[in-house]
């Protein structure tokens, strides 16, 4: 399948993404305070169905302040997922020791709910151990966690999934309107 025309319309920043105007409004102001430091809970949820731009607009708020984006697909995921994330969220990237890279790193997690298929083989307990605990009290400082980790997934009610939820920030997408999808189509026209 040619993808230029889905590349010649796909957002390049978060006005030009249709719909769920509020949600993404939101998205934003939260990666806003936690960018500023004044937001202490650094795990987001976004959920939505399958194709809603839950990545997309991860990404595309990440970019507006100048994020360094590590991101990991879950279903492809081979790696344990704990020495990956310690080593983004806690060592200084190549990038920041040899090219002067003082950007902030966050990480974009897609596709969570594919974890709970592997069963007892999933990375998705280690990922809740270790939000749980930068989560307690008071956390060792090497436990902290420090950076936006952004998790996507689709409407999943599965158990651990659902323990995710209670860990983080989520924000709900929406499928888009009639009205939503005319205006987008009239642009394109």
């Amino acid at each position: 399948m040619d993808n230029s025309w889905l590349l010649k319309y796909k957002p390049k920043n978060l006005t030009e993404v249709t719909g769920n105007k509020t949600v993404i409004k939101n998205i934003d102001k939260y990666i806003n305070s936690l960018y500023k430091g004044i937001e202490s809970k650094h795990i987001v949820m976004i959920t939505g169905s399958i194709g809603i731009g839950k990545s997309l607009i991860a990404r595309l708020v990440l970019e507006k302040y100048n994020y360094r984006i590590i991101e990991l697909n879950s279903s492809n995921l081979k790696d344990d997922i704990n020495i990956i994330l310690n080593n983004s969220i806690r060592y200084k990237n190549v990038l920041e020791l040899f090219m002067d890279d003082n950007r902030k790193t966050a990480i974009i997690v897609e596709e969570i709910e594919s974890m709970c298929s592997l069963g007892s083989k999933s990375n998705l307990n280690d990922l809740i151990d270790l939000i749980k605990k930068s989560e307690k009290k008071n956390p060792n400082y090497k436990d902290k966690i420090k950076i936006p980790i952004i998790l996507t997934c689709n409407q999943s009610t599965e158990k651990k999934v659902n323990i995710l939820r209670k860990l983080s920030t989520e924000f709900i997408l929406k499928k888009p309107t009639v009205l939503n999808i005319s205006k987008l189509l009239n642009n394109i026209i």
